[in-house]
């Protein structure tokens, strides 16, 4: 569902703009669980 998906790029969205400096570390976790969801969808 392409809303779900847009929910969850905003949920990204808003975590790595609260972060002051986001590192490598939580971008790779919020990238995985992205992949993951559309994994799911494959």
């Amino acid at each position: 569902d392409v809303l779900t998906l847009l929910e969850l790029l905003e949920a990204a969205t808003k975590l790595l703009s609260v972060i002051f400096y986001p590192t490598i570390g939580d971008i790779h976790l919020v990238f995985l669980s992205i992949q993951d969801f559309l994994d799911s969808y494959i």
